[in-house]
């Protein structure tokens, strides 16, 4: 077993801070992530498994171009780099069928077994559950998933369960970044609040010094 890495409060300027969007749509779903990207979000990963590539894009067109540079697609079409997004994300077992023309890779796992096989190519990848998901009933917490390499080679970015309270123990843990879904959308009236909560508390980790 890997040894889990702990720190008291260090430097955060790094660390990411990204939403994820909601399987299912949402009732003005664009115009509260566009109010996210204008409350600091610097980062939103589109997952929608019910939209074809055309559905997609037309998703996409509701943005400038300023902020689909910040939109990362969970699909592994490649056309979509021509809207100008971020990259594309894919699950784990996808990564070896795929060739990127351009724009960045980024990836999910469930195991430090499959985290060691990722190239140093990949920007950086999800592991999950830390905490027991909140957008996914019975989806537990792994508690593996807190077992960091002491040098990882790829930057690692929580996602599960994470809100306001608990995000501290995920910074001093030594991850690069968390992912927030469910507890920006589960009220979506909400979302561009409660992500500032979240981003005040990884703020105040921030060690000036």
């Amino acid at each position: 077993m890997q040894r889990r890495r702990t720190y008291g409060k260090r430097k955060a300027g790094n660390f990411r801070l990204l939403v994820i969007t909601p399987a299912l749509p949402v009732l003005g779903e664009q115009a509260i992530v566009r109010d996210l990207f204008g409350a600091g979000l610097s980062g939103l990963h589109l997952r929608k498994p019910g939209l074809d590539v055309k559905g997609i894009k037309a998703w996409l067109r509701y943005f400038t171009k300023a902020e689909r540079s910040k939109i990362r697609v969970h699909s592994g079409d490649a056309s979509l780099l021509e809207m100008g997004i971020a990259g594309l994300h894919l699950p784990f077992h996808a990564l070896d069928k795929f060739i990127c023309a351009g724009g960045g890779i980024t990836a999910s796992i469930h195991s430090w077994q499959e985290y060691a096989e990722l190239e140093r190519t990949i920007e950086y990848a999800f592991i999950s559950p830390v905490y027991k998901s909140l957008s996914k009933p019975g989806y537990a917490e792994n508690k593996n998933t807190w077992n960091l390499p002491a040098v990882p080679h790829v930057p690692v970015i929580a996602l599960g369960g994470i809100r306001s309270r608990n995000i501290a123990k995920v910074i001093q843990a030594g991850f690069s970044g968390a992912g927030l879904l469910g507890t920006v959308w589960q009220q979506p009236e909400r979302a561009v609040k409660v992500f500032n909560a979240v981003k005040d508390q990884v703020m105040s980790w921030i060690d000036e010094g």
